[in-house]
């Protein structure tokens, strides 16, 4: 501890040595060169706070959506989809299935999901098979910051 404080002691002499020597038109240029440094750390800081970019990608860990029902049909062409928004409001963009033969009925850019609330989806097939016991969709949406995340599902038939 002691030969710590011993090196910081000589480093502090040197510096104070070092800034007697100076003129007061250099002080005053070092100063501002400090200031315009500590500005523009402090902008490149808020600038990457604003714009985080990309997509943050959650799967199923404490997400801010949940599947709150999943129930196909007894035709097996329809499917009903419930999610859940467990977080604060978010606006939904994008769903996509990994299935091309699956669509979503209704539209889904744009709907607001406040706090708690569900938000029912429908899907349906595209030809005349039946919807896969198995899906995996992966849902696109702006948290309240305006931050686009992704949240991936598997449904299962139950």
């Amino acid at each position: 501890m002691d030969s710590i404080l011993e090196f910081l002691k000589k480093w502090w002499d040197i510096l104070r040595n070092f800034l007697q020597q100076l003129t007061p038109d250099q002080k005053l240029m070092a100063a501002v060169g400090f200031g315009v440094l500590l500005l523009l750390l402090i902008l490149r800081k808020l600038l990457k706070a604003k714009n985080k970019g990309g997509v943050r990608s959650k799967n199923n860990k404490k997400g801010a959506l949940s599947i709150h029902s999943y129930q196909i049909a007894p035709l097996g062409r329809d499917a009903f989809l419930k999610i859940k928004n467990n977080g604060p409001s978010i606006t939904l963009t994008q769903l996509v299935i990994n299935n091309q033969e699956v669509s979503i009925k209704n539209a889904l850019a744009g709907q607001k999901i406040d706090e708690g609330k569900i938000y029912s989806i429908l899907l349906e097939s595209k030809n005349t098979k039946k919807i896969p016991e198995a899906l995996e969709i992966e849902i696109t949406f702006l948290n309240s910051k305006h931050i686009a995340e992704k949240q991936t599902f598997t449904l299962t038939k139950k």
